[in-house]
């Protein structure tokens, strides 16, 4: 029997308002986290983590650029 393995996979954090990579983390304590996008301004708590494929798939049915950065 062979042992599981187990891949990390690097997840990146992605603005669900205009798709840019460029989101970082402002606050966050007992209301939970909070995000802003550089690009765009969106400020929330919902944003997407996926892998840069995943990434990649999402831009194009998006009709956008195929790239992590914008």
């Amino acid at each position: 029997m062979q042992p599981h393995l187990f891949v990390s996979v690097k997840k990146i954090k992605v603005c669900p308002m205009c798709g840019s990579t460029h989101i970082h983390y402002v606050a966050g304590m007992i209301t939970g986290e909070k995000y802003k996008c550089e690009d765009c301004g969106y400020e929330g708590s919902l944003i997407l983590e996926m892998d840069i494929e995943e990434y990649k798939r999402w831009m194009k049915s998006r009709g956008e650029k195929n790239g992590v950065e914008r």
